[in-house]
């Protein structure tokens, strides 16, 4: 955290370039207008062809190996911090200056889709892992359906035994046996038995019974 930090205070690119415009009379207009990227590399090329020759020079005449070795070491600190600082693939615009080292810290809507070109192995594998989905959504719609069938087969099945039973006619059921009852009528003043008869049940339904009335089997 402290390093992403600390890069991002920097600037996107080093001191040298935000230096006044007297100091580039010479160059004028053409330093503005290069971008960021190709002005790094440029610098970073020619410090290290420089670094390089003068390296091999002292190698050469002095036969003095700790110097050159010195400048080697900085010539690859220096090629490591450019690497790290800056991206070395030419950006679509010069007015593009979001490459710089850590800036994926910097960029709070990031994805990779923006800045990695999909190949055709990764649209193969997106097309493979879609086709696998929907295969596995239409097993569970096939297996749903199926219940349904299943559960509507039974039901039609009952309501048809159902529909049967109403249906069958009314002397082809069982007939009942209907016992017949011995009725006792009385006279509520006496208690003397009047009459005695025998009458089968829903015979006299719809009239009202007579007071005193008594069973007797």
């Amino acid at each position: 955290a402290s390093i992403c930090a600390r890069h991002l205070m920097e600037p996107l690119w080093p001191r040298w370039q935000k230096q006044p415009e007297w100091l580039w009379r010479w160059w004028g207009r053409r330093c503005r207008r290069t971008p960021p990227e190709k002005f790094v590399r440029r610098v970073v090329a020619a410090i290290t062809i420089c670094l390089v020759l003068i390296a091999t020079l002292l190698a050469e005449l002095l036969a003095w190996v700790c110097l050159p070795v010195l400048l080697v070491t900085c010539v690859m600190l220096l090629v490591q911090a450019a690497s790290r600082r800056c991206d070395w693939s030419p950006s679509p615009s010069a007015e593009r200056r979001d490459h710089f080292y850590l800036w994926i810290c910097s960029r709070a809507t990031f994805s990779r889709a923006d800045y990695q070109d999909p190949s055709l192995q990764d649209a193969c594998r997106r097309m493979e892992d879609i086709q696998e989905s929907l295969q596995r959504v239409a097993r569970g719609v096939d297996k749903q359906m199926a219940e349904i069938r299943r559960d509507f087969q039974v039901l039609r099945s009952e309501l048809k035994a159902d529909v049967s039973s109403l249906a069958a006619p009314h002397y082809a059921r069982p007939a009942q046996p209907r016992p017949n009852v011995n009725v006792m009528i009385s006279t509520p003043s006496t208690g003397a038995v009047e009459d005695v008869w025998e009458y089968e049940p829903g015979e006299f339904a719809e009239t009202s019974a007579p007071t005193g009335l008594g069973t007797r089997p």
